[in-house]
C-alpha cells in the first residue's frame, strides 16, 4: 500500500515539474531579468526623498520605468585634472564633413546676376545717356538727397522719362527700361572741402615733412565664420594664399579670433568704439533717433568712432553699411560724421529692387550683387584721394541669410581686392578683413561644431610689404596670428596704426589710450600677445570662449551625477528593450565607466543648453558610447525640438525647473553585426 502511495506521489511531482518547465519556455529573457535580484544595488527613494528630489519625473517617453542605479558612485573614478593656467589656448577641430555640409547648409548655388547688357547705357562727363532696346524711353532716378541717413525710411523715388541727364552731385542713379530690366551705378565724388581739411591736418601733424600716405580699410562681413569663408570663397582663398603679389603684399590669418556675443552690435561696438554694448544701451536708453538732427548723446558716442579718430589724424573717411535697418544707428544716430556716408543707396534699392538684408533669395541690384556697389564705391573713394591718408569702414550683410548669398561674395571679392592692390602699388595699404560672428543655425544648437562655427570668426590682415618692413611688424604679426585675439585689441591696434604716417603713437599717448579699455589690450602690430592668454583676459564669457572642449563632469556635483546616472540607465534600458533576440546577444551589464563629459552652450540663466557624452564598458569590455542633449523645457519651442521616439527621452524637474533630456545616439563597439547586440 505504501508503495502505491509513493508511486502516485512521484507521478504528481513529475507532472508538476514538467508543467513548470514548459511555462518557463514562454517567459522572455526580459521577464526573467526583471524577476531576478538586481546585480547592482538599486535605490528607491521614499516619499520624503521624492518631495525634495531635484529629479522629480514629469513625463517620459512611456517606454521605460527607471529604477535608478548609482553607476557613477560604483564604477566611475574621475580623471579630472586641474588645468594648468599656463597652457596655450586650444580650439577643438570642428570641420564639417561633406555629408554634414549638405545636411545643414542648403545653399542654392546662385550664379551671377543677369540683366540685358545690350541696353545701351553710358556715363561720361557726369552725364548719363540711356537707350532701351524695347524702344521705350528710360525711366531714370538720380540721387538728390541732402542728408545721408543711416536706417529709417526714404521718401518716394520720382523716376523721370528721359534719354539723358546731368548727374549733378548724385551718388547713385537707377535706370529702368521695364519691370525686369533695371540698372544701377554709384559715384564717389572728390570734395574740395575734404581735400583741404586732410591737407591741413596732415601738414600740421607731420610738422611740414612729407610722409608716405596710408590707406586703411576695415572690411567686415556679417555672419561669416572662419570656416565658412574658407569653404565658400575658393577664389578669394586662392588669391590670399597663392596668387597675391608676394613682393608687394603679405597676408596674416589670425586663427584664434572669436565673437564676443551673438549679434552684430555685441561684436562691432568694441571694434568701432572700444566700448561694450551694455554701456551703449544704458547711456543711450533715452536718446531718440532723428532724421533732422543728431542727439547730443549719439554725437558723443560717435566721437569715439574709428572714423572720427582717423579724421582727427588727417584721413579722408568713408562709412558704408548696406543695411535698411537701425542696428548700428542705435549707437550712432542716423547722421554719420564721416566725410562720406554711403547709406541712402540701400533704402532706395529697397524701393526699386526689393533689396533687404533678410531676403532669402539672391540679392541683385541691376546686373550686380548688392555688395558689389559697396566695393565699387570704396574703390572710387581710394582712387579719388590717392596720395592722401584714407580710412574706410565697409560692412556688408551679404551672408546675413541662409540660402547661399555668402557664396556670391566670392564672385566679386577677389576683383575688389585686386583693384585695391593696383591702386596702392606705390602707397601703403592695410586691409583688416574680419567678420562679426558666424551664421547661427538652429539645427546645430546642440552641436559642438555648430558652437564653433558660430563663434570662430574670420580675421585677416593684408598689408603692404613696404609698411611691414619700414615698421618691423613681421615678428609681432607672425606671433599674434596663433594667439587669442579679442575685440578690444582690434580697436586699440587700429588706433595705433593710424599714427604710422607720423612716426607711430608715442609711449605716453599709448599708455593713456590703453587705460580706456575694460581689459588689458594688445597692439597686435607692435606688441606680442602672451601665449597663456585666456578668455577672461579678453573679456569673453565662458559660453563664448573658443578655448574649451567637452569637460569631464564633476563627481562632487550632485546635479551632474544624477544626469549621468540617468543617461546610463536610459541607454541600458533602451538596449535591453531593443536588442537582437539572437542567443549570442547578451544582456548588457556595466563593468566600468570610462568617462562622462558635458559641453555647455548656454548658462542655466539663458536656457541651460548642454550636450552630454557617456562612455562605459559592458561585459567582455565592449564599449558603449551615448550622446544626450539637455535643456529647459520652455526652450523646446524656440529651438524647434520635437522628441525623437527612436531613443528615450524624459521631462523632469532640476533645481525647481522643468527640463528635457533626450538620448540622441547610442553606439556599441562590438564585433556583432546585429544592432544593439553585446556578444
Amino acid at each position: 500500500m505504501n508503495k502505491i502511495y509513493l508511486v502516485i506521489f512521484l507521478i504528481i511531482f513529475l507532472c508538476y515539474f514538467t508543467f513548470s518547465f514548459s511555462i518557463l519556455e514562454y517567459i522572455t529573457p526580459r521577464q526573467i531579468q526583471i524577476s531576478q535580484t538586481p546585480k547592482f544595488p538599486i535605490t528607491t527613494p521614499n516619499t520624503t526623498e521624492i518631495i525634495s528630489n531635484s529629479f522629480l519625473p514629469i513625463k517620459s517617453s512611456g517606454k521605460i520605468n527607471l529604477k535608478e542605479t548609482h553607476y557613477i558612485s560604483l564604477f566611475y573614478k574621475s580623471s579630472s585634472i586641474i588645468k594648468n593656467p599656463t597652457l596655450k589656448c586650444s580650439i577643438p577641430n570642428h570641420t564639417f564633413t561633406p555629408k554634414e555640409l549638405i545636411k545643414y547648409f542648403k545653399y542654392k548655388g546662385y550664379k551671377k546676376c543677369s540683366a540685358d547688357i545690350s541696353n545701351n547705357i553710358v556715363i561720361k562727363n557726369n552725364t548719363i545717356e540711356a537707350t532701351c532696346l524695347n524702344q521705350k524711353t528710360p525711366l531714370i532716378y538720380i540721387d538728390n538727397e541732402d542728408l545721408s541717413l543711416l536706417g529709417g525710411e526714404i521718401p518716394k523715388l520720382e523716376f523721370k522719362a528721359m534719354k539723358s541727364a546731368d548727374l549733378g552731385n548724385g551718388e547713385y542713379v537707377f535706370i529702368q527700361c521695364d519691370d525686369k530690366e533695371k540698372y544701377s551705378f554709384v559715384i564717389n565724388r572728390l570734395k574740395d572741402s575734404v581735400l583741404k581739411k586732410i591737407q591741413e591736418k596732415s601738414l600740421l601733424l607731420s610738422h611740414g615733412n612729407s610722409t608716405k600716405s596710408l590707406s586703411v580699410l576695415l572690411l567686415i562681413f556679417d555672419s561669416v565664420s572662419r570656416d565658412s569663408s574658407k569653404r565658400n570663397w575658393p577664389r578669394t582663398m586662392n588669391l590670399l594664399e597663392s596668387r597675391i603679389d608676394k613682393e608687394k603684399f603679405v597676408v596674416y590669418d589670425f586663427d584664434k579670433a572669436g565673437a564676443i556675443g551673438f549679434d552684430t552690435r555685441d561684436n562691432i561696438i568694441p571694434v568701432l568704439f572700444g566700448h561694450n554694448k551694455s554701456y551703449h544701451n544704458n547711456y543711450l536708453q533715452n536718446a531718440q533717433l532723428s532724421s533732422s538732427m543728431i542727439s547730443q548723446k549719439h554725437a558723443e558716442i560717435q566721437s569715439y568712432a574709428l572714423w572720427n579718430y582717423y579724421s582727427n589724424l588727417g584721413y579722408a573717411t568713408l562709412f558704408i553699411y548696406d543695411t535698411v535697418m537701425d542696428y548700428l544707428a542705435k549707437s550712432t544716430g542716423r547722421q554719420i560724421s564721416a566725410d562720406y556716408a554711403f547709406v541712402n543707396f540701400w533704402k532706395a534699392a529697397k524701393k526699386t529692387f526689393g533689396y533687404s538684408e533678410f531676403a532669402d533669395s539672391q540679392r541683385c541690384i541691376g546686373e550686380n550683387n548688392a555688395h558689389y556697389y559697396s566695393f565699387n564705391y570704396t574703390e572710387q573713394f581710394f582712387a579719388n584721394y590717392k596720395g592722401y591718408n584714407r580710412f574706410a569702414y565697409v560692412h556688408t550683410l551679404a551672408a546675413h541669410e541662409d540660402s547661399g548669398n555668402v557664396e556670391t561674395i566670392d564672385q566679386d571679392l577677389p576683383d575688389f581686392l585686386n583693384n585695391l592692390f593696383n591702386i596702392h602699388k606705390d602707397e601703403d595699404l592695410v586691409i583688416y578683413m574680419m567678420s562679426d560672428h558666424g551664421r547661427g543655425n538652429p539645427n546645430l544648437a546642440f552641436s559642438q561644431k555648430g558652437y564653433f562655427d558660430h563663434r570662430h570668426v574670420m580675421n585677416y590682415i593684408i598689408l603692404s610689404k613696404s609698411l611691414e618692413k619700414s615698421y618691423s611688424l613681421t615678428e609681432n604679426l607672425q606671433h599674434n596670428t596663433h594667439e587669442l585675439l579679442g575685440r578690444y585689441d582690434i580697436n586699440f591696434s587700429l588706433k595705433s596704426l593710424a599714427h604710422l604716417p607720423y612716426g607711430g603713437m608715442n609711449v605716453q599717448n599709448k599708455s593713456q589710450e590703453r587705460k580706456k579699455y575694460p581689459i588689458d589690450v594688445v597692439d597686435i602690430f607692435n606688441e606680442k600677445i602672451k601665449t597663456n592668454r585666456t578668455c577672461d583676459d579678453i573679456g569673453y564669457t565662458f559660453n563664448m570662449c573658443l578655448c574649451r572642449d567637452y569637460e569631464e563632469i564633476d563627481i562632487n556635483d550632485q546635479l551632474d551625477v544624477e544626469i549621468a546616472n540617468k543617461i546610463i540607465e536610459m541607454s541600458l534600458e533602451h538596449i535591453r528593450e531593443n536588442r537582437n533576440d539572437r542567443e549570442i546577444c547578451k544582456e548588457p551589464e556595466v563593468k566600468s565607466i570610462d568617462g562622462v563629459y558635458k559641453f555647455s552652450f548656454k548658462d542655466e540663466e539663458d536656457g541651460w543648453d548642454t550636450s552630454f557624452k557617456a562612455n562605459y564598458k559592458v561585459q567582455d569590455m565592449k564599449e558603449v558610447n551615448v550622446s544626450a542633449i539637455f535643456t529647459m523645457r520652455n526652450r523646446m519651442n524656440q529651438l524647434e525640438i520635437v522628441p525623437n521616439r527612436k531613443f528615450p527621452f524624459d521631462y523632469f524637474m532640476a533645481k525647481g525647473i522643468q527640463v528635457f533630456m533626450q538620448i540622441v545616439d547610442i553606439q556599441i563597439d562590438s564585433e556583432c553585426e546585429e544592432v544593439y547586440c553585446v556578444c
